[in-house]
């Protein structure tokens, strides 16, 4: 004779979030914790057994979204990222502030490392420099020994023969990374910085990409 056991059990639809499905998460030490909730009902992250993963349908957003800013609060509310219309739209990443003299983006082709400080002009510049273009200015710099081998390393650990990495100078200068695009752009700082990026790319894969 079998026996039944009482497991606790919440249902979620994809379609509730956010309108009404709240998250909290944290992901640390390669494990996710917080808390989901559900009307009256909250559910630990961290807890949780078994996911029967069925026929789920589409978030539903605030009225009001443009198609483009609907499009991207769907994506972001698939990975659990930042959207454009702040809090309340979807899930978010959320960076602990790191004091700034100015930023810097380092490029890596193969070997090679550019590296150009971001100067910001203005205020919003100051928090972001993607919130005011024109007020920036740029020079070439090298990064410290340290930030060399760790984007290398980077690099090598993950495959990469291109990176594109962001990072804060604090007023210590005291290099902090941001993080990494695979496919960030660089065509601006070429110009501004006088990096010679398309030449080492050009000569990287005229060598069969380090071959």
């Amino acid at each position: 004779m079998l026996e039944s056991r009482a497991v606790p059990l919440l249902r979620v639809d994809t379609a509730w979030f956010p309108q009404r499905v709240s998250i909290d998460a944290e992901f640390r030490d390669e494990r996710w914790s917080g808390t989901l909730s559900v009307a009256e009902r909250t559910a630990r992250l961290e807890s949780l057994r078994s996911i029967w993963y069925r026929s789920p349908t589409a978030f539903t957003f605030a009225e009001g979204m443009s198609p483009t800013e609907r499009r991207w609060a769907m994506t972001e509310a698939k990975l659990g990222l930042a959207d454009l219309r702040g809090v309340e739209a979807t899930t978010h990443q959320f960076q602990r502030w790191v004091p700034k003299s100015h930023e810097a983006r380092v490029i890596v082709v193969g070997d090679s490392v550019f590296a150009a400080a971001i100067q910001s002009g203005s205020a919003e510049a100051h928090i972001d420099w993607r919130n005011d273009y024109q007020a920036l200015t740029y020079r070439r710099v090298d990064p410290p020994t340290g930030v060399v081998a760790g984007v290398r390393g980077y690099c090598r650990d993950l495959g990469l023969v291109y990176g594109a990495f962001d990072f804060v100078v604090r007023p210590d200068g005291q290099w902090v990374f941001l993080e990494c695009n695979a496919g960030g752009q660089y065509g601006w700082l070429e110009d501004a910085a006088g990096l010679p990026i398309t030449t080492a790319l050009a000569d990287f894969l005229a060598d069969g990409c380090g071959a």
